[in-house]
């Protein structure tokens, strides 16, 4: 039976009818005391149909011929007398709607508030905002003064901006792929080497704090993928790999392919995962224990976005946890591998 449903308030709550607007006016034009028998105006069928309303709303029901006037009009009371139940769920799920998109919204302008103002303190790092405010006229020497004296700190205040612009980027692209689902991709042939190298040399600097150096293996393949998708998703990567590796170890990045399928395996002495987690840390808002433990937990969405994105460009990602193998300030480290799958061609 396909239905109609109007809250009290005339919202639109259930919607299958046929043609909504011409079925409608057919069903008020036609039914008798409630029901009637008809030849669609739109297939030609033989139709059974109906209309009630009750304090909570109104129904507009239509039915092939292959059901009885009583099995049809007990169809149709059974859902007159729903109408209230189904209002309540719709609102409940609206409102849920309205208050997920609140939130995620929320978030994604939370993010690039955090991200403007972390890059308006390196930046004042290097040159202190009150000596531009003071000499104006001078701006411009103040800076290339700044730079020539603190040569280094102007490299790495570089690859901070660098990276901080690429967050920028991912909060965006994140929006409007996955918040707003608005999914353009634009695939073509890309080595992906290259898409990691771009993404790596801005985690220069928090690599090489923690003194770890990474192995990415040379490739020359190319595989059809949506540049700025797939570039957002390694991000995300190479970003929880930064924050949860292990100080003073190696790391590596290799490529391989079997069976028409390209492999990225990132492999790492990061954090322990715990068997129960493997699964969880895909999930939006999940944080891992021994990132909780360490005061290190994000808002869990890293690995979220990058297996969404990944899986855009009709890919994968998984995690293969390996077992403890050393401790270092109180924490727990193992190999862990975090491994890329997307088809060829």
């Amino acid at each position: 039976m396909e239905i109609k449903i109007f809250s009290a308030q005339g919202e639109s709550i259930i919607d299958s009818l046929l043609s909504s607007n011409q079925c409608i006016e057919c069903i008020l034009s036609q039914h008798h005391d409630g029901y009637a028998h008809i030849t669609c105006k739109l297939d030609a069928k033989q139709k059974r149909i109906a209309y009630n309303r009750n304090r909570h709303g109104e129904i507009y029901c239509c039915s092939r011929d292959s059901k009885t006037t009583n099995l049809f009009k007990a169809e149709v009371q059974t859902t007159i007398y729903s109408i209230k139940s189904l209002v309540d769920l719709y609102e409940k799920v609206r409102q849920y709607a309205v208050s997920e998109s609140s939130a995620r919204v929320n978030r994604v302008i939370h993010n690039l508030k955090s991200i403007n103002a972390h890059a308006m303190q390196d930046l004042y790092a290097l040159v202190p905002q009150d000596q531009l405010v003071k000499n104006i006229r001078e701006n411009s020497n103040i800076v290339e003064a700044a730079i020539k004296q603190n040569s280094r700190q102007a490299a790495l205040t570089f690859f901070k901006m660098a990276k901080l612009n690429l967050s920028i980027k991912a909060e965006f692209s994140i929006y409007e792929k996955l918040l707003q689902g608005n999914v353009k991709l634009e695939k073509r042939k890309t080595n992906i080497r290259d898409v990691i190298m771009i993404v790596m040399y801005m985690f220069f600097n928090d690599f090489n704090e923690k003194d770890v150096y990474i192995d990415v293996e040379n490739y020359y393949e190319k595989v059809n993928i949506d540049f700025e998708s797939f570039q957002v998703a390694i991000y995300h990567i190479i970003e929880n790999a930064a924050k949860y590796i292990a100080p003073n170890t190696n790391a590596s990045i290799k490529f391989r392919i079997e069976k028409n399928i390209q492999y990225v395996i990132f492999e790492m002495t990061s954090l322990y995962i715990h068997p129960d987690e493997e699964k969880a840390i895909f999930n939006e808002g999940y944080s891992g224990l021994w990132a909780k433990r360490l005061n290190q937990a994000g808002k869990g969405i890293g690995m979220y976005r990058a297996r969404r994105l990944i899986e855009l460009n009709k890919g994968s990602l998984s995690i293969e946890a390996g077992e403890v193998i050393m401790k270092q300030n109180g924490a727990e480290y193992a190999n862990n591998r975090f491994i890329i799958t997307l088809p060829i061609g």
